[in-house]
């Protein structure tokens, strides 16, 4: 799920947060493969989001931790800008029971 798009669009503290929420307790499934859908851990999540902002933080910043309301995404769902620059790497949401697509 790398790519400089993606690591130019964490820089963005809304954006970041909301990829964080889209890694949890959603699978995803890359494009052309067959293999098992992908997910992560929530604290994982946050950890992946901290490298790819590559400022040294930590899985805590994302983590259980988010204090704007306003610009919150609930863990589980998928903001649209947020799927579509998945999209664009050839990963697609399989959200799982208990998750949110917006």
């Amino acid at each position: 799920m790398t790519s400089d798009a993606i690591r130019a669009a964490v820089q963005d503290d809304a954006f970041a947060q909301a990829l964080y929420a889209a890694m949890c307790n959603v699978d995803w499934r890359k494009e052309g493969h067959a293999a098992e859908p992908w997910g992560t851990s929530w604290r994982q999540a946050g950890q992946i989001v901290a490298d790819l902002r590559r400022r040294g933080e930590s899985y805590l910043a994302f983590y259980c931790s988010w204090t704007d309301d306003r610009d919150r995404v609930d863990e589980g769902v998928v903001r649209p800008d947020v799927a579509e620059a998945l999209a664009r790497l050839g990963w697609h949401p399989q959200p799982m029971s208990r998750s949110t697509v917006a």
